[in-house]
């Protein structure tokens, strides 16, 4: 977001960042990351960063298309060195409040005691701070370990342990996989198995298991119920660990309540145009809430459109328009999605990412389009993982891969 205001002289970027460097939840080193330590990326490096600067083109020190986490801590620091960033950021400070006292007009508080005017916010948290932990019956009665992903360093922690892991998704399958090297059992609990009567991993250990834990029945017993079929129950014995990967909660405690029609519940922002600007009044933004993508594209996308805007060069609707095309986006997801669907997967955009990044440059009047090859290259990657999750990263996909055209 700074680079892309620095692109016009009237605008002055104030950034507060709460932790000590750049990199945010990539920076390994700090007590607030979500990595662990063998964590690879799952999406390929050439599709990876950000277009005005390519991760693709350069590597520090892991050159491998699904490089491991400090391969892209690296990479967005050099991002910021080679666009002169860090001098507009104060480290190890914290927002406490924002405030709106008029129209494009807000009142920023630190926790170091200081107030900020400015004519507009940009909301860049990051969403893998606040664990979401499930609430589950009985937890009373379970004398294990309980733990989030957010926990989780490195396997030799549970050596030796059988554990349980509640999400079988990324996060959910890449730490079953390195844990079923040090442990007898792993558990993987979730709802995307195809088989799962059949044991996996390379010791055969990893039990694959359809549904949610419903309860803890005991020390070392929990109760997993099959909410997709025909509501099944089944029971785990000897678990010492419970693990969830169950991702996170986003968290807008910053922004004053009394703002007209500000909601936020089970991840939504509402009104916001774009799923960016707030309708009511788009000098506060919010960067990165759409889940299930390519991060870092798509929050450059968003960012061009944010800039252009502050810059005078984008015209918005008009609040009632903005608020007006939100409600109608959010009545039709409520008609047509499952009715066990959660809220949240108003911001899933998936396969909607490419043309939702396209849109974000037209309006931008950005004179490079977004490219087609992205997707592509993404969908041959959803392909190798559907082959195979354990091993999917070391199937290169390159550009020129004839299976792209399809």
């Amino acid at each position: 977001m700074t680079r892309e205001l620095l692109r016009h002289p009237s605008i002055t970027p104030i950034v507060i960042e709460s932790q000590p460097a750049i990199a945010g939840t990539w920076n390994y080193e700090s007590t607030r990351t979500s990595m662990f330590k063998e964590l690879r990326v799952n999406i390929p490096r050439e599709i990876m960063g950000f277009r005005s600067y390519s991760f693709g083109d350069h590597t520090y020190g892991d050159e491998r298309q699904f490089p491991a986490h400090w391969e892209v801590e690296a990479y967005l620091k050099d991002y910021a060195k080679v666009n002169d960033l860090e001098k507009h950021i104060s480290f190890n400070e914290e927002v406490t409040s924002v405030d709106r006292v008029g129209p494009a007009k807000w009142k920023v508080a630190t926790n170091k005691g200081r107030t900020i005017d400015a004519d507009g916010v940009c909301v860049c948290n990051g969403h893998y701070e606040v664990p979401s932990m499930p609430q589950i019956e009985n937890v009373d009665k379970f004398e294990g370990k309980i733990m989030h992903s957010r926990e989780y360093r490195e396997a030799s922690e549970l050596a030796g342990k059988t554990v349980a892991i509640l999400g079988a998704k990324h996060s959910g399958f890449d730490i079953g996989l390195e844990l079923s090297a040090v442990c007898p059992k792993v558990y993987l609990i979730g709802k995307v198995h195809r088989d799962p009567t059949t044991p996996t991993g390379p010791k055969g250990n990893i039990h694959k298991v359809n549904g949610t834990i419903s309860e803890y029945l005991g020390p070392r017993s929990i109760k997993v119920k099959d909410v997709k079929g025909e509501g099944a129950e089944s029971q785990i014995d000897e678990v010492d660990v419970v693990l969830y990967a169950t991702g996170y909660l986003y968290d807008f405690e910053i922004i004053n309540a009394n703002l007209p029609d500000w909601k936020w519940k089970d991840n939504i922002a509402y009104p916001l145009y774009k799923n960016i600007f707030y309708a009511h009044d788009p000098t506060l933004i919010f960067l990165g809430l759409p889940f299930m993508i390519i991060p870092l594209p798509l929050h450059e996308c968003q960012a061009i459109l944010v800039a252009e805007h502050f810059g005078g060069k984008v015209a918005l609707p008009s609040s009632v328009d903005m608020k007006a095309e939100v409600d109608d986006e959010v009545a039709e997801f409520m008609t047509n999605k499952p009715a066990d669907q959660p809220l949240r997967y108003f911001t899933a955009y998936s396969s909607k990412q490419y043309p939702y990044n396209a849109l974000l440059l037209k309006m931008a009047n950005w004179p490079t389009p977004f490219p087609d090859h992205m997707q592509a290259m993404q969908e041959q990657v959803n392909r190798n993982q559907m082959i195979d999750r354990a091993t999917y990263r070391d199937m290169r996909v390159p550009f020129d891969d004839p299976r792209l055209k399809k």
